[in-house]
């Protein structure tokens, strides 16, 4: 391989003698350029001095190498196809001679040539992974040139990249994933290995580097080309092949995209030098770095002298100003302390003059004054006058006022009075009212019984045409008298009923003002949340108005929206409750039976029959769940964590919704509480361990999802309710 020239500065003031001389001559060579004729061969001439003046830059770059001997500046070549180099600056007089010692710089990475089966080496020839991840067995072997693996989402390509990572020794922190070995084998097994084959230089065997992982611990272990080795051992092997894992320019995990996206330009910079892999680039950057750090502070501190200079330029020339500004004003003083002299006799004058005009005018205006005065008395008198009799009228209108509401509060306490007396009369006529109803039935009664009483008296008073034993007679007596008594009885009886059916009727009376004042509020509130659904969605709020009108239609009852049918039992869980639904589920149309969904669809999506127009409204129909998923807390593990109860225990709703709400909603499978500070992080493992679901805290509402893959980690998403709406 051909030498490489290196770059110094001789001990003493050799370095100063030579770079002197250096500028010397090629000023002189570029004079002698331009001064030569243009005539004949002047193309050559014009190519000699494009050269010449080529050679000076160069040199002039050469010279700004500092006392470190930085190569700045000194391009480099390639001389043959093994990656050598040489400097492409041509040799000073005294490296020719031999003068100056090269310095010794820092050892040169070669890119190795590529070997007869085109890999160079350090690459992968062959990959075998067993138990690791996902894959069961896999061996596969990489071609010299590019590698691309393809696949779905989920198959094991990443795999194969943190193999690579870590069966050469790499840390699992450079992938983004687990921290832990032990969580790249696969599960349900207890070990497994990584065993990666590098190509090696030419003209020695390939590298075999395997890696034993263990399902129980953290531990591996290594060995090379089938011998035990250390990870020291594994990692200087790398070093000697140049391998960079963990530097993103040559190795980009998908997890690290991120990171790499974030790279400043500078981190960029200075991966892709250490990728390219010759440290001279890194110090070098580091040499440019702190010369440039340098010439930015001197051009600061010039900068700032610089400033300096012009703002003491300035401040002298403010105080020439200043002080020419004091002498004239020295001078203005003094003329102001002669004229101050004559002030007090100028003021003077002048304040007679006003004072003589300003007391003449005050005579003539007092003149004026009182013939005024005289001319105005009855006026004043009159108004006098006026003033009186304004204030006795507004002490009458205040006793009159008082007086008036006196009467008012009497007038209002005999209106409570009267109001009162009307009450107790129409007791008192429904009272009599029942009497004389009770009197007429009891007359009724007693002329009944005084008709049978003619017809046996009637049947006594007619002679018999054979006298019956007195025996007979008084038997007979004794059973009429009986008789009369069961009458009487059953009179009483009848006057009872009929006083328990009047007292039955007042509070079937009274039940039906209580049902009648009931419903009164009931449409109250129903007209409310009609007005809302109106403007929340017009189509449905008009397939409700249609739908009451036409219950005739359908074979059951098809229940109104959630948004009217729904009430919430305590208004403090309104807000919490209302986060249980979507805004399509507060809103569809709940049918019990597919007929009645069928119809409905029907009139009111599929033709213009209901509405008059086309419409989406959101309609359901489920055959009911014979078993519905139980809740995913126990009664103790609710009490532990602080839940108050799930959102189905807290609303009241038409029966038919239950279905609807629990099979379609979930709505008896979250929980909810008021208290925003329970312990999140049981919560999420509690619901982790059916798979996930939804809870409510405060004003927090939590979705926990369990992952599929790896150790099914669980994850929670967040969001804030909104204030009550519409509920």
């Amino acid at each position: 391989m051909p030498p490489t020239s290196h770059r110094g500065k001789a001990p003493g003031s050799t370095g100063v003698k030579v770079k002197a001389e250096k500028t010397t001559r090629s000023r002189v060579q570029k004079t002698e350029t331009d001064s030569e004729d243009l005539g004949e061969g002047s193309g050559q001439h014009q190519n000699d001095e494009y050269t010449n003046g080529r050679d000076h830059d160069d040199e002039e770059q050469d010279e700004e190498e500092d006392d470190d001997g930085s190569t700045r500046g000194n391009k480099r070549q390639r001389v043959n196809t093994n990656g050598d180099s040489r400097s492409s600056r041509a040799p000073t007089e005294e490296e020719e001679d031999g003068d100056e010692q090269p310095a010794q710089s820092l050892p040169k990475m070669k890119t190795l040539p590529r070997d007869v089966d085109g890999f160079i080496p350090g690459s992968i020839v062959r990959i075998q992974l067993h138990n690791f991840v996902t894959y069961d067995y896999v061996e596969f072997r990489p071609g010299p040139y590019l590698n691309m693996i393809v696949g779905p989402n989920g198959t094991g390509k990443s795999s194969i990249a943190c193999a690579i990572a870590l069966g050469l020794n790499f840390s699992p922190k450079i992938l983004g994933r687990a921290s832990e070995l032990n969580a790249f084998v696969k599960n349900g097994t207890d070990a497994g290995y990584i065993e990666i084959e590098l190509k090696g230089p030419a003209g020695r065997g390939n590298l075999i580097i395997r890696r034993n992982l263990s399902g129980k611990d953290r531990k591996s272990s290594f060995t090379l080309n089938g011998q035990p080795a250390t990870g020291k051992e594994v990692t200087a092997k790398m070093a000697e092949l140049n391998v960079q894992v963990e530097n993103l320019c040559s190795f980009l995990p998908q997890d690290k995209v991120s990171s790499f996206a974030a790279m400043t330009p500078q981190q960029l910079l200075i991966e892709t030098q250490k990728a390219a892999g010759d440290p001279n680039l890194s110090s070098w950057f580091e040499s440019l770095k702190e010369e440039g750090k340098q010439l930015k502070g001197s051009a600061q501190k010039l900068k700032d002298d610089q400033a300096m200079v012009k703002q003491m330029r300035e401040r002298n020339e403010n105080i020439e100003r200043d002080v020419e500004r004091f002498r004239e004003r020295e001078k203005l003083e003094k003329e102001i302390e002669e004229l101050e002299v004559f002030i007090p006799f100028t003021l003077y004058r002048e304040l007679r003059v006003q004072y003589i005009e300003a007391k003449e005018q005050q005579r003539v205006a007092h003149k004026r004054m009182m013939r005024l005065k005289s001319t105005n008395e009855p006026a004043h008198k009159l108004e006098r006058k006026l003033d009186a009799d304004a204030k006795k009228a507004s002490e009458k209108r205040e006793q009159q006022k008082k007086a008036m509401i006196a009467k008012a509060n009497a007038l209002k306490k005999k209106q409570g009075e009267s109001d009162k007396l009307d009450g107790e009369a129409d007791n008192l006529m429904n009272k009599l009212s029942s009497l004389k109803k009770n009197e007429k039935d009891r007359q009724r009664n007693i002329k009944t019984k005084e008709a049978e009483l003619e017809k046996i008296q009637e049947e006594l008073d007619r002679p018999p045409p054979q006298l019956p034993d007195p025996a007979d007679l008084a038997e007979e007596q004794k059973q009429i008298n009986l008789e009369k008594l069961a009458l009487n009885r059953d009179t009483e009886e009848h006057n009872t009923a009929m006083h328990e059916v009047v007292e039955r009727k007042m509070s079937a009376k009274r039940a039906a003002e209580d049902a009648r004042r009931q419903m009164q509020q009931l449409d109250t509130v129903d007209s409310k949340k009609l007005g809302l659904l109106r403007k929340w969605d017009p189509d449905t709020h008009d397939a409700v108005l249609w739908l009451r009108r036409n219950k005739d239609k359908f074979k059951m009852e098809v229940l109104e929206p959630p948004i009217l049918s729904v009430t919430v039992k305590d208004p403090n869980y309104a807000a919490l409750v209302e986060a249980g639904f979507a805004g399509v589920q507060m809103r569809t149309i709940v049918a019990q039976c597919r007929e009645d969904l069928n119809t409905l669809n029907h009139y009111v999506n599929d033709t213009t029959q209901a509405l008059g127009r086309r419409v989406r409204v959101p309609t359901w129909h489920r055959p009911n769940v014979e078993k519905l998923p139980p809740p995913p807390f126990s009664p103790q593990q609710m009490n532990d964590l602080g839940f108050e109860g799930y959102i189905y225990d807290y609303i009241e709703h038409p029966q038919g919704m239950e279905n609807y709400l629990q099979s379609e909603m979930n709505l008896h499978r979250i929980p909810i509480t008021r208290n925003p500070r329970i312990d999140i992080g049981r919560a999420m493992q509690y619901m982790g361990n059916v798979g996930g679901g939804v809870f409510i805290n405060g004003t927090t509402y939590n979705t926990v999802t369990r992952s599929r893959y790896g150790r099914k980690a669980v994850g929670n998403m967040t969001r804030d309710i909104p204030p009550r709406e519409k509920l």
